[in-house]
């Protein structure tokens, strides 16, 4: 269990209990794992094979690129809206995974 972001509808969340997937935001009236049950098919180059997890922003894929030599990767997924809505920045945040040097990390 954890806390979850809305991917429709994001806003913060200070409530001191953890949530199911299965809850529904009070917001859109959808599950905050409907990323996980309803994964897209494609993303950009990629085939989404299955749903891996959802955390509080975004939701991983296993996904397979449509490269001549295909590679098998985890695609973490976050609506833009979400970095709008807590003014945070993507390029910034890559640029602080890729210091990590750690495999499992994208």
């Amino acid at each position: 269990m954890a806390k979850y972001c809305c991917f429709n509808c994001p806003k913060e969340n200070h409530s001191p209990r953890e949530m199911e997937l299965t809850e529904i935001c009070p917001d859109c009236g959808m599950p905050y794992g409907f990323p996980l049950d309803n994964m897209p098919k494609e993303i950009r180059n990629f085939t989404v094979e299955k749903s891996i997890a959802r955390g509080f922003y975004g939701a991983t894929y296993l996904a397979v690129s449509k490269e001549r030599i295909p590679k098998q990767r985890a695609l973490k997924v976050i609506p833009a809206s979400i970095y709008t809505f807590f003014k945070k920045n993507f390029d910034k945040e890559c640029e602080e995974h890729s210091k990590l040097e750690n495999e499992h990390v994208a």
